[in-house]
């Protein structure tokens, strides 16, 4: 269950709550992954960063963490929320990784898959900097998901993707800003969204000759409830838009 010790309304009250909110939420993906792994020592990518509360946690678990984003802004935030930390943080798109091939034995990509604008050579790049039988550790909102707001949850809960863009722009404009984010701001994001689909990360994941070892299809309420609905992986199309979240474990075939 997600920590409910702060909701999402009081993570907007400052810069500091939301890195809170952050790291909490993050908690879920790290729990998943050391299911499979150690991180002790470990070479691990924090592949869009953000400010930071992956890398946070990562680094507390003995992890030698490597972190990119190409939010110049958030890598502000970052360094002083990662103050004291040795984390190597680069300002590089998903696309271009500066590292070296089979730098990495794991690769997180926690709420970023779906904001990059190549997704395709996201995958050549992790692909390519990750040591053979090393891991990735997904999580994304499926785009189609009907309950999410699509990245617009401060401002509606309608299920903007679907309908009229004009409308919902204008919907959207007339709310007040939340917190840290301004409609425009979340309106600029929403429409950046690459609309990868989960049927798209799991064609590319066996594409590059990943395993998929675990998925989780995850429906939440928020701060009330959350549950795993991982049959409906089986049912189409029903798969992207019911389920809030779509968690994956990646493994790299190591060559025979």
């Amino acid at each position: 269950m997600p920590d409910k010790s702060i909701s999402r309304k009081e993570a907007l009250e400052s810069p500091e709550s939301y890195f809170r909110w952050r790291v909490a939420r993050a908690k879920e993906i790290v729990l998943l992954a050391q299911k499979y792994a150690s991180f002790r020592k470990k070479q691990i990518l924090d592949l869009g960063c953000g400010e930071g509360p992956l890398s946070y946690l990562l680094y507390k678990k003995g992890a030698k963490v490597h972190a990119i984003d190409i939010s110049k802004e958030a890598l502000k935030r970052m360094r002083k929320f990662t103050k004291n930390m040795k984390i190597n943080i680069k300002k590089a798109p998903a696309e271009n990784l500066p590292y070296k091939d089979n730098f990495f034995d794991i690769i997180f990509t926690f709420d970023v898959i779906e904001h990059v604008k190549d997704y395709k050579k996201t995958f050549i790049e992790m692909n390519r900097c990750l040591k053979n039988g090393g891991y990735i550790f997904l999580e994304m909102t499926p785009y189609w998901a009907l309950a999410t707001g699509h990245h617009l949850y401060d401002f509606t809960h309608l299920p903007v993707q679907y309908l009229p863009k004009k409308l919902m722009r204008w919907w959207i404009f007339k709310k007040k800003a939340k917190g840290k984010e301004t409609p425009k701001q979340a309106w600029e994001q929403f429409v950046s969204l690459n609309k990868i689909s989960i049927t798209q990360v799991r064609k590319l994941a066996r594409k590059h000759n990943f395993k998929i070892l675990e998925e989780n299809f995850i429906f939440k309420i928020p701060r009330f409830l959350e549950v795993k609905i991982n049959w409906i992986k089986n049912f189409g199309f029903l798969k992207e838009i019911i389920p809030m979240s779509y968690q994956a474990v990646f493994n790299k075939a190591p060559i025979l």
